[in-house]
């Protein structure tokens, strides 16, 4: 291939890089060349757009002729002044940048299924979500999505809101009445907490509701600090548990 007027020879390892090789021209357009012509205008020169493709100003230049030559166009006006777009230019410049736009969403879509693929998701739940919702949670999203590989770690509630706010999994399942202010929540069920006494026990048979005072004088068998479970008896009733055994 002959060097471009003014410019220094380029190899052919070179000259393939920049897609500039003496090879015939097909048909089928150059996005590279595309993506030079919208560089072209978005930085004002050919010049300013080489550099900022990474290639030589005559490589550029060579792409640009070639392109005319090969659809029979004048796209770039040259001058002593510099280049501007013909009306045939601008058209094209018009009609690149759709193009380049699709072919970058099809980059993206097609890349985004190769992630899915090896894509992981790592939750934290509470107790009561791990054993009771969970696992047809897991398995309904194995089903919409078999490639995608979710780890489970399973905590009380207050370590999985540290674990979001750590960024230390990806997503958290807790069941508390309300969310911290600076993360993001959605209620997505609820349930309904019951006091158990054996049938010897005082309130076995009441009938009436049970008072706050009540409860904050009673000894319980309840979850640990820090369980979403024990959190909502306790703003319930006003007041931190007695513990007769921490479960």
């Amino acid at each position: 291939m002959s060097p471009p007027s003014g410019g220094t020879p380029m190899s052919g390892r070179e000259q393939d890089r920049h897609g500039l090789s003496a090879r015939p021209m097909t048909p089928d357009l150059d996005l590279a060349t595309l993506r030079l012509l919208v560089s072209i205008a978005e930085h004002g020169s050919l010049n300013a757009a080489a550099a900022h493709l990474g290639i030589g100003q005559p490589a550029a230049s060579a792409r640009v002729r070639a392109f005319e030559a090969r659809w029979r166009l004048t796209v770039l006006q040259r001058s002593a002044r510099g280049s501007s777009f013909t009306r045939d230019g601008q058209a094209v410049v018009a009609w690149a940048r759709t193009t380049l736009q699709s072919v970058d969403t099809m980059r993206a879509a097609v890349a985004s299924l190769s992630e899915d693929r090896r894509a992981g998701i790592s939750i934290a739940a509470s107790l009561t979500n791990a054993e009771h919702v969970l696992p047809v949670w897991l398995g309904e999203l194995h089903r919409r999505r078999p490639g995608l590989h979710p780890t489970l770690t399973v905590v009380n509630s207050a370590t999985v809101v540290e674990l979001v706010r750590q960024q230390g999994v990806d997503v958290g399942f807790v069941e508390v009445d309300g969310c911290p202010d600076d993360l993001g929540s959605t209620v997505i069920g609820t349930d309904e907490v019951a006091v158990v006494v054996a049938p010897t026990h005082p309130w076995a048979r009441r009938t009436a509701p049970l008072e706050a005072d009540e409860a904050r004088a009673a000894a319980w068998v309840v979850r640990e600090k820090g369980s979403g479970t024990r959190e909502t008896i306790e703003r319930a009733v006003g007041a931190t548990l007695e513990a007769a055994l921490e479960s």
